[in-house]
């Protein structure tokens, strides 16, 4: 069964203040991060490669 899509009205209903969204957060802050972290270092392992 497909879940329904959710309508305008439904959404604005909810209270963002008490809804707890740290562990979606810190997850999301974490692949960042690590992301950031494998973008660099391919950065500069490309230019070490310009120079050999």
């Amino acid at each position: 069964m497909m879940a329904r899509k959710w309508r305008m009205e439904e959404f604005q209903m909810l209270d963002f203040s008490s809804i707890n969204l740290s562990e979606w957060h810190d997850e999301i802050q974490i692949r960042a991060l690590e992301q950031i972290q494998t973008e660099m270092e391919e950065s500069i392992e490309d230019h070490n490669e310009e120079f050999e």
